[in-house]
């Protein structure tokens, strides 16, 4: 494999986790925001 692809590889690959990360992060302080509404009554 070319030292090229395996760069571009790698760089949509921390692109796509960053992605990831954003979208566990949002789903988590959603839940949280649900917990605590619903906790407050």
């Amino acid at each position: 494999m070319p030292a090229e692809s395996i760069a571009l590889f790698a760089s949509i690959d921390w692109f796509v986790g960053m992605l990831r990360t954003v979208a566990n992060v949002i789903g988590d302080v959603t839940t949280a925001v649900i917990i605590d509404h619903e906790e407050a009554g």
